[in-house]
């Protein structure tokens, strides 16, 4: 489980130096494919730390087994609903406040390991996941092979909720709750700055 830990860790600390900070792909036609799909949400922190915190958040706040596994299916599900209204033009304004949001409260969340009721904890994470998913989606090429790109990127997000989940499990394992408050930390005020950036 260490030796997990610390690959997790390794691979978070290359993604940071590699991915720029709060970037979004310009997808084109020609380049809407399944692997571009799945890299997009790995091309800005926005997205990246949200997806984890939500795995981090799901495994921390759990008051039974089906709340480990309800936020993380809950979370791409929504996700595509919101891809879908980006896809169909729907304006959202307020979708990189959100996004922006989402890194802050979740990482607060963390940060604090404030026990939350299942319902609110849900209702939050479905309006972030709305956010991101419109991300996704108004960047997504319009026509048939969208699709692939947006199997792509759900594919991709459930992956960052795993390797949130088997971060927490891990750092339960290990008896190092007080480390997860001190990434929730970092996630939160990474969240601060985004939404310092958009004002």
């Amino acid at each position: 489980m260490k030796t997990t830990l610390r690959t997790m860790f390794s691979l978070a600390c290359l993604l940071g130096l590699s991915i720029p900070a709060h970037a979004h792909v310009d997808v084109s036609h020609s380049m809407s494919t399944f692997a571009l799909g799945f890299t997009h949400p790995f091309s800005g922190f926005d997205h990246l730390f949200a997806m984890l915190a939500v795995g981090l958040w799901a495994v921390q706040s759990r008051r039974s087994t089906l709340k480990v596994y309800l936020l993380p299916a809950l979370f791409p599900l929504v996700m595509v609903l919101g891809a879908s209204l980006g896809w169909a033009g729907v304006s959202m304004p307020a979708s990189e406040l959100l996004i922006a949001a989402s890194v802050l409260v979740l990482g607060a969340l963390i940060a604090c390991a404030a026990p939350t009721n299942s319902v609110v904890g849900a209702c939050l994470v479905a309006i972030f996941a709305l956010a991101h998913g419109y991300a996704h989606g108004i960047e997504a090429p319009q026509g048939g092979i969208s699709l692939s790109f947006g199997f792509g990127f759900v594919c991709a997000t459930v992956l960052l909720h795993l390797a949130g989940m088997m971060l927490g499990f891990a750092a339960e394992k290990l008896n190092l709750r007080g480390g997860l408050r001190v990434i929730g930390t970092g996630i939160g005020a990474v969240g601060l700055m985004f939404l310092a950036s958009l004002t």
